[in-house]
């Protein structure tokens, strides 16, 4: 074998790739990309500020509710009138309130129902008419016109989104008092008129209200002269109960109390707050052989849309450092996964600047967003592979 062949062959460097930057790179996105590369130490003080005034705004300085508040421009207008005539019901109220209605200013449409003792007129505002001062302005010109007989029974309301649906006044959850054995639904009034006033009486910090939803009315026939008493809803509540290897449904004729809480409390802190409160008093035993329990409240949704929200988060996190890592590297890798949370965080901080709160839509946006975040991630780290 010769000399030759014994001699290792020297293996020549490539040369350097060289990267020319013209003047259509020069962007203002790249400047201010170059302006905090080169000064790290503002960046990093940035970052870290950013990183948590988000986490602080996400866990104390945001509030959390239901939905937002919405006008709906829309008066309703109910009430009975015992004549047993759906025509005369239609004559005397119905008509003399629809006509009445239409005269208001901001009004889109007016349309009334008529039955033999109660009656229903709905009033479609603009929708740059404030309804509940067109409701009172309303309720105001159907008492000073004095067109309707003594003995008609109204109610004038702008509806409010509750979670029991739409409700004649603010409600942010209600309690379903019941009773364990049948009892007449006046027994269950009276109880719950007395549970509401022990509810009262707590002076709890986050509830502005509390009034029970009373399903009977009383109404003067115009016939008789007399007073009387009618049920004008019906409530149940009803729960699953495991027998054995069988599950079975039972249910209790029920009143439902109201609950409003304070403006710009936290919905969470105050579903807690009242579900105490509730389990507190029927431990005391002042309700023998009643119960009492939270049946509805925008709060465990919202619950869970915060789960997941960060369930989300973790499994987007761990997806883009996983598909990073194998297209690209690492450290490329876990920089886009810090990037992301910092965007995250940095949402979340600017929704508490400008006034929102977490609610069931901005939480399905901020969902949203975090999916095509990770999308467009997933297909940024694709074409820089692509481009090696």
């Amino acid at each position: 074998m010769s000399k030759k062949s014994l001699k290792s062959k020297k293996v020549q460097p490539k040369p350097a790739k060289t990267v020319i930057f013209t003047k259509k790179d020069n962007s203002r996105l790249s400047k201010l990309s170059l302006f905090f590369f080169d000064k790290p130490r503002l960046t990093a003080l940035l970052f870290v500020f950013i990183f948590a005034f988000g986490i602080l705004s996400y866990t104390t300085l945001l509030k959390r509710e239901g939905f937002p508040s919405i006008n709906i421009p829309v008066a309703s207008v109910s009430g009975a009138y015992f004549v047993n005539d759906a025509n005369k019901v239609d004559q005397q109220v119905t008509l003399p309130i629809s006509k009445l209605a239409s005269e208001q200013e901001g009004v889109a449409s007016v349309s009334a129902t008529s039955y033999p003792n109660f009656f229903s007129v709905i009033v479609q505002y603009n929708d740059s008419v404030d309804a509940q001062i067109a409701a009172q302005s309303l309720e105001q010109s159907i008492k000073d016109s004095n067109i309707l007989p003594s003995q008609a029974q109204v109610s004038v309301n702008a509806p409010y989104f509750s979670p029991i649906g739409i409700s004649s006044r603010p409600l942010d959850a209600a309690i379903s008092f019941y009773a364990k054995e049948n009892q007449p639904t006046s027994d269950i009034v009276l109880n719950a008129d007395k549970f509401a006033d022990e509810l009262k009486q707590k002076n709890l910090s986050l509830v502005s209200d509390v009034f029970v939803l009373n399903p009977f009315e009383q109404a003067q026939n115009p016939v008789t002269g007399k007073t009387e008493i009618v049920q004008k809803t019906f409530d149940r509540f009803g729960h699953a109960v495991n027998n054995g290897n069988e599950q079975t449904n039972e249910f209790y004729n029920s009143v439902l109390i109201g609950i409003a809480m304070i403006e710009g409390a936290d919905l969470l802190k105050f579903d807690e707050q009242v579900r105490d409160a509730t389990q507190e008093i029927i431990s005391q035993g002042q309700f023998p052989g009643y119960e009492a329990t939270v049946s509805a409240s925008y709060a465990p949704s919202i619950e869970e849309n915060i789960s997941e929200l960060q369930r989300e988060l973790i499994i987007a996190l761990i997806a883009v450092l996983i598909v990073g890592s194998i297209v690209i590297a690492f450290r490329a890798s876990a920089i886009t996964v810090i990037s992301l949370v910092l965007v995250i965080f940095a949402v979340i901080g600017l929704l508490y600047i400008f006034g929102y709160t977490l609610n069931v839509i901005t939480l399905f946006a901020l969902i949203l967003s975090l999916a095509l975040l990770v999308e467009d991630t997933i297909i940024m780290t694709e074409a820089i592979d692509a481009k090696r």
